[in-house]
């Protein structure tokens, strides 16, 4: 094999930049901060009218903390929260109706997925989209309620 051509492609690779897996990055921190949501850009489904939330999640290195306050569309008031890390773990959730477990995963530092556990047994999932401007965190939820499966797109404006 010619030595130059052995010589470019041993300096490509050892020039090549080395990219961090998710694994290895945190989330964003545009992450934390207070979101209200934007019903209008919302797809809440059969769910629609008083439906109010607003989230502030704090981000510090892999761990990232949720509290949300809300209304339902029944008028109901709502509580969620909880704290874990971007590390494939389960983290205790409280007040949720269809899970009391979050295992979040980073998928880059502006997408995060989660899936819901309730008594052991999955109860939904999400993934959570940044905004490339941190402006905008789209939230899309699969959850099961009672027998039927549940698809929500909750859009979430930065205050």
């Amino acid at each position: 094999m010619n030595k130059h051509i052995v010589g470019f492609v041993a300096a490509m690779v050892l020039l090549a930049p080395v990219g961090a897996s998710a694994k290895d990055q945190a989330p964003s921190a545009d992450w934390s901060g207070t979101w209200k949501l934007n019903v209008a850009k919302s797809k809440l489904g059969a769910h629609p009218g008083k439906w109010s939330e607003t989230r502030t999640y704090a981000v510090d290195g892999k761990k990232i903390t949720l509290d949300g306050k809300g209304m339902t569309s029944a008028g109901k008031a709502t509580h969620i929260s909880y704290a874990g890390s971007v590390d494939g773990k389960a983290y205790p959730m409280m007040g949720s109706p269809v899970g009391d477990r979050i295992v979040l995963t980073l998928v880059t530092s502006r997408q995060i997925k989660a899936k819901v556990t309730f008594h052991g047994k999955p109860s939904g999932s999400a993934v959570s989209d940044l905004s490339a401007d941190g402006k905008r965190l789209t939230l899309r939820r699969y959850a099961l309620t009672g027998s039927a499966p549940r698809n929500v797109t909750m859009v979430f404006d930065k205050m």
